[in-house]
């Protein structure tokens, strides 16, 4: 009610207080939302940054960028194609056992498939590998 406003205005001015009006200037900003989270990482992506360089200048772990990558493919913004330099030789013999490993144990949860693969490949190479699997072979 505007009677309780007014006295406790006038109480934080009796204790030495001062009255500020909040304004929208003083909220604290929101967190960027998914969206454009991934515009930035795909803008960077674009200018030719590598995982590490896109992590480093965005104040991310390099996983993340790896997710942002994956969730891009998905949406057709980048093309699988750009990622093959991302895949090592050993990861690209291994695709068959991962795919495998994938049908067997009918998830592509890369959790599950970092344990049943005995921890041999990160989660990077995994999700690398989902990645392929999911959209080219």
């Amino acid at each position: 009610s505007h009677e309780l406003k007014k006295k406790q205005a006038d109480f934080i001015l009796a204790a030495g207080g001062t009255l500020h009006t909040v304004t929208h200037a003083d909220m604290p900003r929101k967190k960027q939302s998914g969206a454009d989270t991934y515009a930035e990482t795909l803008q960077l992506w674009q200018a030719g940054k590598t995982v590490t360089q896109i992590a480093a200048e965005r104040g991310m772990v390099e996983s993340t960028i790896f997710g942002h990558l994956e969730k891009l493919v998905a949406k057709d913004k980048i093309e699988i194609s750009s990622l093959t330099h991302l895949i090592s030789p050993e990861l690209t013999r291994a695709l068959p056992k991962i795919k495998s490993a994938m049908e067997g144990l009918k998830t592509d949860k890369l959790s599950l498939l970092f344990d049943e693969l005995g921890g041999v490949y990160s989660y990077d190479d995994l999700r690398l590998a989902r990645m392929l699997i999911r959209y080219q072979l």
